[in-house]
């Protein structure tokens, strides 16, 4: 598949990771607990250290048809070759409570050290919350106009302090308006990020193309839920994410108002 001198193939291990993971009992959705997965390897990649349950927290139950993030952690997760299968990912032992690690891969590249961590708001408090965006958005960000997307392996972390988590949660629920422009780009992290030096401009099919429908999709689906008072199955950081995520494509203008895709 790959190895540690390798750049990481996101969709061949998605595809490996779909034929490893436990399906739901109709058999429909190994590719999106797949994608679980690499959501918490991404995390860990960018930490570079995590406890079991901060990794299982992760987990959408919704999306993945599993009845809460434990559940997911211990039917798909724990003692099987999925996680700590990945490249550079280091499982601990059974029984010892110790953390998973993450040894960056040969020549990978990193936006920040995984011990370099702030509130990207403020740039002074150290996190609370936060979301994982798709990489497009970090072109919001206060700086983010001289990063190229395509160049991000994953998904751009945003870390908030409490005080700013509640700021931006006002912003994007009650104001409809993205709180990214408000967050330092510098304070933000990524895996194999690279800055531009040019000043060419990015199209917007080819920033689509790097986002999955389906998860669009789902992220449509939390926020309508948490508009028809719906959302207890949700935590509060998720539905954060989900209308973070939306109203920064739509200010993107990479999908529509009416959550359709322009053209």
């Amino acid at each position: 598949m790959t190895d540690e001198n390798a750049s990481f193939d996101r969709d061949a291990w998605r595809d490996q990771l779909s034929e490893e993971v436990p399906p739901d009992q109709d058999g429909l959705f190994s590719e999106r607990r797949a994608k679980e997965i690499l959501k918490m390897y991404d995390h860990l990649r960018e930490h570079g250290e995590l406890g079991n349950d901060h990794l299982a927290s992760l987990a959408s139950p919704d999306i993945v048809k599993c009845r809460t993030p434990e559940t997911f952690w211990a039917s798909v997760v724990k003692g099987t070759d999925t996680l700590r299968a990945l490249p550079g990912v280091i499982s601990p032992k059974p029984g010892t409570g110790d953390p998973w690690e993450y040894r960056p891969l040969a020549g990978e590249g990193r936006k920040m050290s995984a011990n370099v961590s702030v509130c990207a708001m403020c740039c002074v408090a150290e996190p609370y919350g936060g979301y994982q965006l798709p990489a497009p958005c970090v072109r919001l960000l206060d700086g983010g106009d001289n990063v190229d997307p395509s160049a991000i392996d994953g998904e751009v972390a945003v870390e908030l302090c409490e005080e700013c988590t509640h700021v931006a949660r006002r912003m994007a629920r009650d104001d409809e308006t993205s709180p990214l422009p408000e967050c330092d780009a510098d304070a933000v992290s990524w895996s194999s990020a690279e800055v531009w030096n040019g000043q060419r401009q990015v199209d917007r099919r080819t920033l689509r193309a790097q986002l999955d429908r389906r998860e669009i999709a789902d992220q449509i689906e939390i926020v309508k839920a948490h508009r028809d008072g719906d959302s207890d199955r949700f935590s509060p950081s998720k539905i954060d994410e989900a209308y973070v995520t939306l109203l920064s494509l739509r200010e993107l203008g990479i999908i529509g108002h009416d959550n359709d895709d322009e053209e």
